[in-house]
């Protein structure tokens, strides 16, 4: 058993670089416990952790139940290491019964590794986005302009991080930019206004369609979270567009 759920992770294409144990430490480790929650009808509960090695941190759990269609016995704590360096090391698994059929090993797995790799997709996405923001923590004026965000948190945070800009960055970037520096930003800065304002329409219908078709009231939020977001940096471009023009047309008097 213990062989068959390694195998079949394994192979999953959910992990990049795969080791045997003993090859050397790893960066993470994927624990899955799977126990019979329901024998009479067959049910397996599959608990997904994904666990920081360092740390020894939990950073995401998922869980699955599936039909099996056959006895398995009893068996739990089948343990194993992963990506970027992946160890299948089993450490424990007890098992007795009516050995499983690979069917139906094949078929759990099918239902488990769509549920695994939401669960490290959104682990890593949180990742990227922490530094990401950590970016734009350290942005200029002019790279905070012209970037996108693909969460309203991001989007946030650039919002924000655009208002200590104009207040710490764009006195100094007034005196000592060249005319046709400023005139260059007037340009990206009219560009990033029409292409928010096209994205928050486009924001507004995807949540009403969204809306209309029944989907879950956190994708729904989302969607209208960044056109609020966009509509929200509009205004906060005018302002900044408008001192620079000024500067231009007091240089060319």
């Amino acid at each position: 058993m213990a062989e068959t759920v390694t195998s079949d992770v394994a192979g999953s294409g959910l992990f990049a670089r795969i080791q045997q144990p003993g090859g050397g430490k790893t960066d993470y480790l994927i624990r899955i416990d799977a126990r019979e929650i329901d024998p009479a009808n067959l049910r397996l509960q599959v608990t997904i952790a994904l666990i920081a090695t360092s740390s020894g941190q939990e950073l995401f759990t998922r869980k699955a139940e599936l039909p099996l269609g056959i006895s398995s016995g009893r068996y739990n704590s089948i343990v194993f290491t992963q990506t970027p360096k992946f160890s299948a090391d089993v450490n424990s698994t007890s098992w007795s019964g009516q050995r499983m059929l690979t069917g139906s090993m094949q078929y759990a797995f099918e239902q488990l590794m769509p549920v695994m790799k939401a669960g490290v997709a959104e682990y890593f996405q949180h990742l990227a986005e922490q530094s990401t923001a950590r970016k734009m923590q350290a942005a200029s004026l002019p790279e905070l302009i012209v970037g996108g965000d693909r969460t309203v948190e991001l989007a946030r945070i650039r919002n924000r991080q655009l208002i200590a800009a104009k207040n710490q960055q764009l006195p100094l970037l007034l005196r000592e930019r060249k005319t046709a520096e400023l005139t260059d930003l007037v340009v990206t800065i009219e560009q990033a206004i029409l292409d928010l304002n096209h994205d928050s329409e486009v924001a507004k219908d995807q949540a009403q369609q969204a809306a209309a078709g029944g989907e879950s009231s956190l994708q729904i939020d989302e969607i209208r979270g960044l056109g609020i977001c966009y509509r929200e940096r509009i205004e906060l471009l005018k302002p900044i567009l408008g001192a620079l023009k000024e500067e231009i047309a007091n240089r060319n008097r």
